[in-house]
């Protein structure tokens, strides 16, 4: 079951100011979830924002020597909206994109990994620590990929 819209009801005329919590999901037939919305907004009740989901840049490794070109794995490549949120929420805000293969060789990337900095001075692929929201959307796991991730990264400090 995935939720769709999360609608929190206290302090409105609709819950009479008890805190409550309307979730719309996908497991409700379109007609009921349409109603729900539409009660909602008779009560001037706006839904709660989108949660994160993470996405990433298709990119491809190229030989040049034989000409073949191959799908990279997308989790390197977070794009940069992803990038922006995981640098403005786990770091400084510094991001860079970094050449993971250096100079010369006949193997290329299309594209460079993107990394964010953290408030130790580490570097991270964000790509790397988007996948922990890729497997654990927020709509369906809130809160979980959050203390995944800051359990990982203070791990490492």
């Amino acid at each position: 079951m995935k939720i769709l819209d999360t609608y929190r009801t206290g302090q409105t005329g609709y819950s009479n100011g008890a805190p409550g919590i309307v979730l719309i999901t996908d497991a409700m037939p379109d007609w009921n979830q349409q109603q729900w919305r539409d009660l909602m907004k008779a009560h001037n009740i706006e839904p709660d924002p989108k949660p994160f989901e993470p996405s990433y840049k298709l990119v491809f490794g190229v030989d040049t020597f034989t000409g073949r070109r191959w799908e990279m794995n997308s989790r390197l490549f977070a794009d940069t909206a992803t990038l922006t949120f995981l640098a403005q929420r786990y770091g400084n805000g510094k991001t860079r994109e970094t050449d993971i293969l250096g100079q010369g060789g006949t193997f290329v990337i299309e594209a460079k990994p993107a990394e964010f900095q953290l408030l130790d001075g580490r570097w991270v692929n964000a790509g790397m620590i988007a996948g922990f929201y890729t497997d654990n959307p927020e709509g369906e796991f809130p809160g979980v990929a959050d203390r995944q991730i800051k359990a990982i990264l203070a791990k490492d400090e």
